[in-house]
């Protein structure tokens, strides 16, 4: 609020018609239809199936104390895939709990094992350690394991995923705030595309050790073919996919042209090489919209491993485009922005 008028600050970025794309909706209602169907069909074909229950179980404690588990079996309420299809419109994300069913998520993509130990038990001789598990078998050379104060992360998939979405959210809503003393809109930008390109890069070495040390069937693991992790053009590393899997990662070409831009802007914004920097909000409409095509990406990845898309993934897919909102929007601006203007103008090429 603005003490001075009593108005609220005009904010420069604001987010588009909630209209989402029928396409994309589409395609991630058949794609977890398949996934909890355990099968393998076309839209057309789930359009004439009857609405239906799933059957599944899960595991919860027995009472004892000696930790053990008991099985209790579920069953979803009675669904179809228009039902999926109208959530995901409505909400912009999958409310699993809506169904009584389990949450998609992959086993070793996405396991959900994460240790934060607030105690140290320590009686002269050794200490509480608690061994936490990893997704790549048992043969995996590393066992992370705890004995005091801190955290353990069995995979950092969902903590990427929600922190692009609220980093995204952040860099819109704060768009009245650039120049803060704090510059924290500039950095929230920063961690933004930082975080777009981890999340292919992790997702890639995910798959490089899952296929070195725990493969699925027909899986192949060739270090001579797919050669080393490190000093590697993350190009380079999308091959991995096709080596290992036999199945080609099918990403839109534009997806891929998007995702080189945001990767080139976050080469510049943690490297400052050229060492100046210009960005204007009409700038940054392009890369917030481009994190779509990053989540594109990924989804295809996962695709390519035979993942399910996920919960925190399918709320990027659907979230809404970002616009330029200009205060005064009927007050002539030049058009298109000059190549020499903004970010273009700051970014080389230098000799």
């Amino acid at each position: 609020m603005d003490s001075a008028t009593g108005t609220l600050p005009h904010r420069f970025l604001t987010f588009g018609n909630v209209t989402r794309g029928r396409r994309v909706v589409r395609e991630i209602a058949v794609e977890l239809m398949n996934f909890y169907g355990g099968v393998k069909l076309s839209r057309g074909r789930w359009l004439k199936a009857p609405r239906t229950a799933i059957k599944w179980w899960r595991e919860e404690s027995d009472g004892t104390s000696s930790g053990g588990k008991r099985r209790v079996d579920e069953t979803s309420r009675v669904f179809d895939i228009t039902d999926v299809e109208r959530l995901l419109e409505t909400r912009g994300t999958f409310d699993w709990k809506a169904f009584n069913i389990f949450e998609p998520s992959c086993s070793w993509l996405d396991p959900a094992v994460t240790v934060a130990p607030m105690f140290h038990m320590f009686d002269g001789t050794s200490a509480l350690t608690i061994n936490t598990p990893t997704a790549f078998g048992p043969i995996f050379p590393l066992v992370p394991a705890i004995d005091r104060e801190g955290i353990v992360f069995s995979s950092l998939q969902r903590v990427i995923l929600h922190r692009v979405a609220d980093l995204r959210r952040a860099v819109v809503e704060g768009s009245h705030t650039i120049c803060d003393d704090s510059f924290r809109w500039f950095q929230d930008l920063r961690a933004l595309v930082g975080e777009c390109v981890s999340l292919l890069d992790i997702t890639l070495h995910q798959l490089y050790f899952k296929a070195q040390y725990d493969p699925l069937p027909g899986w192949k693991f060739d270090r001579s073919k797919l050669g080393e992790r490190h000093g590697r053009r993350l190009r380079d590393k999308f091959a991995w996919v096709h080596a290992i899997t036999g199945k080609h990662l099918n990403a839109d070409t534009s997806d891929l042209a998007a995702f080189n831009q945001v990767r080139e802007v976050r080469n510049h914004l943690f490297h400052f090489d050229p060492p100046c920097l210009c960005i204007t909000l009409e700038d940054t409409v392009e890369w917030l919209n481009a994190v779509q095509a990053v989540a594109r990406i990924a989804w295809a990845l996962r695709r390519a491993v035979g993942s399910p898309v996920g919960v925190p993934m399918i709320e990027i897919l659907l979230a809404p485009p970002v616009v330029f909102a200009p205060k005064d929007p009927s007050r002539a601006r030049l058009q298109p922005q000059p190549s020499s203007i903004g970010y273009k103008g700051s970014c080389g090429p230098l000799p």
